[in-house]
């Protein structure tokens, strides 16, 4: 069993190296057939062609025959290497697909590669060699890898069903639906009411949305679910999921009152009618993929209450309670005219993230991880979300009617002065923007330390939340910071009253699209005083700059007068905070252990920890110390998180090319809707602003190689290791210059 076994993984790790070798040659091959140097040799051949046409029409002269030659043969020498590199992109790209196959038939170790295998298939969907080798290998592969690809491939299913890959497509999408009901069908649902909002947007009938539906995807999508209703184990589950997701919809676009506060839902909408639903999944429960298909711990549905609270906001969302099956209330929360798909793949590639982060030894230990929430799309414009329990706002500590700020510096400037004041000055010179940036940072004090002294009061509890809020703000910066995150603002950042870590809501601007705001956004990720303040004294250096802390072992050690104010003199000089000191057997010399690494702070932020060690000789007369050692950290959060996603560059940019050619989804934002954003009178984005952004396939490729170029460590031109990379991103974010050009409702201030 055990040299079976072994076999197994050599014949894995073979597959898989042969995959990307091929593959590798493959893109090589790819690349140079968009090259200047192969557009020129394809471009002489037609000349050559025309050339000799006009050749041919010459009287037939020696001279001329001559010249016909040479230019036959050279076409003919440039025609055949243009067909060799066509025939040998073609082959690699076979030999790529087939063992990419084979190693996902073989094991679990590179699952990820499922992310290339779909982008090399939906790139060549018209290949005929390459569609034989998907009939013969595609069905060979588990359907539970592809899940994590749902949302991109259903986006591409239609109704021709003379179509190859439709076919193939169709059949793997059975096969997930068949195994895996409850993480497939949802997403199916979603595409068959694409449409549904326009029912109440729009004020549309029965006939007139049905016009809507007539649209390939949708069709093919209804096909396949009318299909499915036939299977004895899926028509229940289809049924309650349907009715479920048409009640979410409905519940979404119902009217109310605009004022916050809590309202009856009436018993006219069909949401109430949802009761021991035990085939539907609850909405915000991860089910765990089963790979035998096997699903008995389902979490249904036994009710919901007849409540909803609105919280304020553009799109009206709804926050509600669900009883499930086992008598547990879970929060939701609804939205409508919103498009929450992009929120459900940032949400994917989060999950991808921590996979990366998890697999890396470093930071697995360290618990580096970006919070996740479940997203359930269930039409164009509308969602379902799973509520995060005992989370709050960043701004309701802070700048509330009864936060920080007001209690803790009641006679500073408050938080809409401030603003009025970043807005007035909004067009004024970049010069005078500072200066009033600068002046309010005078009159408004940072407060957020007082969120971990206040909520916890053991010193252990207090250090451990601490750990937790610096590793989490590292970790979603950097992340942050590669998937170009904007709209940073104190409102969509949540904080975990409970574990003090933070939790970003609202991807709506991604891949550097804050930069073409109308106020466009100067920093890479919110890195704010606020922010900071929470990570204690030292900030994000992790080093006070005054030495203070001395053991009471030490001083009790020499308790006269004299040699204990050398003591701290001696400290004081080496400028470092001293946490540790102990004696040696001999009790001579006394050791300090002084830097970041000594306050036990290896999940700093910073970039410069340290552990120094100094020998200690009191009955020197002078300041000197001796430095035994300095030892750099290794566990510094932000180097750590862009560490591992620079080593995984060609996971990442393989897994995100696949995301961003989403034929639903255009990643750009339209002028107006930029407007919308950062001004107060906003109202749902229509449908003709979405249209206005077609060109998603250029905007893909822009956002691909930024994304590199980020991952190779670029930054202005310049290639930076790990380290340099960091401190220029840390210094960016907490330029008072980059932050004094912000829109004033992103609150830099804070």
């Amino acid at each position: 069993v055990a040299e079976s076994r072994e076999k197994q993984e050599i014949c894995l790790e073979a597959h898989s190296s042969l995959a990307r070798f091929a593959d590798g040659q493959y893109q090589n091959l790819v690349h140079y057939t968009k090259s200047a140097v192969f557009e020129t040799k394809q471009k002489g051949i037609v000349e050559a062609q025309v050339a000799l046409e006009k050749l041919r029409k010459e009287p037939h002269t020696d001279e001329m025959k001559k010249m016909s030659s040479i230019l036959s043969r050279q076409k003919s020498i440039d025609t055949l290497e243009v067909e060799n590199t066509e025939k040998e992109k073609k082959n690699y790209l076979i030999l790529a697909v087939k063992y990419y196959c084979q190693s996902l038939q073989r094991g679990d170790k590179h699952n990820l590669q499922v992310f290339r295998l779909v982008s090399l298939w939906l790139d060549n969907m018209s290949h005929d060699a390459l569609a034989d080798i998907l009939n013969i290998e595609l069905g060979n592969i588990p359907s539970y890898k592809f899940l994590p690809l749902l949302p991109q491939l259903s986006a591409r299913i239609s109704n021709d069903a003379n179509n190859p890959f439709v076919h193939k497509l169709n059949k793997l999408l059975e096969r997930c639906s068949v195994e895996h009901p409850h993480h497939t069908l949802p997403v199916l649902l979603s595409i068959v009411n694409l449409y549904l909002d326009k029912k109440y947007t729009h004020n549309l009938d029965s006939r007139a949305l049905n016009k809507k539906n007539k649209e390939s995807r949708v069709l093919g999508a209804k096909m396949l679910l009318d299909h499915l209703q036939s299977v004895d184990t899926l028509a229940p589950i289809l049924t309650q999921m349907n009715k479920l997701s048409e009640a979410l919809i409905s519940l979404a676009y119902y009217k109310f009152g605009k004022d916050k506060g809590t309202y009856t839902i009436p018993n006219t909408e069909p949401i109430l009618r949802i009761k021991n639903y035990d085939c539907a999944l609850l909405p915000s429960f991860t089910l765990p993929v089963s790979k035998s298909g096997q699903y008995n711990n389902i979490v249904g549905i036994h009710s919901f209450e007849n409540k909803f609270e609105y919280l304020g906001g553009i799109t009206f969302p709804k926050k509600f309670t669900c009883t499930d099956t086992k008598g547990i209330k879970h929060a939701l929360l609804v939205k409508g005219q919103d498009d929450l798909r992009q929120d459900a793949v940032m949400q994917q590639v989060f999950t991808i993230m921590n996979m990366l982060l998890h697999e890396n030894k470093e930071t697995s230990k360290r618990k580096l991880l970006i919070r996740t929430y479940k997203i359930v799309p269930l039409s164009q414009r509308s969602g379902v979300l799973e509520w995060c329990r005992n989370t709050m706002p960043m701004e309701d500590y802070l700048v509330s009617i009864k936060g920080a700020h007001k209690r803790y510096f009641p006679d500073d400037y408050n938080n809409n002065h401030c603003r009025s004041l970043m807005n007035k000055a909004c067009k004024s010179s970049n010069a005078e923007r500072l200066k009033v940036y600068l002046d309010i940072c005078t009159h408004f004090h940072p407060v957020f330390h007082h969120f971990f002294l206040e909520n916890f009061r053991t010193p252990g509890v207090w250090f451990e939340r601490r750990q937790a809020y610096m590793h989490s703000v590292a970790t979603s910066s950097m992340i942050g910071y590669i998937l170009g995150l904007g709209d940073r603002h104190v409102k969509n950042i949540l904080l975990d009253k409970t574990t003090a870590e933070i939790i970003h809501i609202d991807f709506g601007i991604a891949f550097e699209q804050g930069k073409i705001l109308p106020t466009p956004e100067t920093v890479p990720f919110r890195l704010t005083r606020d922010i900071v303040d929470g990570m204690g004294v030292s900030g994000i250096e992790g080093v006070f700059r005054k030495s203070n802390t001395l053991y009471q072992s030490v001083v009790s050690s020499y308790r006269a007068k004299g040699p204990r104010r050398q003591l701290k003199m001696k400290v004081k000089e080496i400028d470092r905070t001293v946490n540790v000191a102990w004696s040696p057997a001999a009790q001579h010399p006394i050791m300090l252990a002084a830097g970041t690494a000594a306050q036990q702070l290896d999940s700093s932020f910073s970039t410069s920890a340290s552990l120094e060690l100094y020998a200690l000789n009191l009955t020197e007369p002078g300041l000197d110390m001796d430095l035994k050692a300095s030892v750099p950290s290794e566990f510094r959060s932000c180097e750590k998180t862009m560490s591992v996603l620079r080593q995984n560059q060609v996971t990442i940019l393989t897994i995100l090319e696949v995301l961003l050619y989403d034929p639903l989804y255009a990643w750009t934002i339209t002028p107006s809707e930029g407007f919308k954003r950062q001004h107060k009178d906003q109202g749902p984005i229509r449908d003709t602003d979405r249209e206005a952004a077609k060109e998603v396939n250029k905007l893909a490729e822009r956002a691909l190689t930024r994304l590199k170029q980020k991952l190779d460590g670029t930054e202005d031109g310049t290639v930076t290791s790990v380290n340099g990379q960091v401190n220029k991103l840390l210094h960016q974010a907490r330029d008072p210059v980059n932050l004094s050009r912000l829109y004033d409702g992103w609150q830099p201030f804070l």
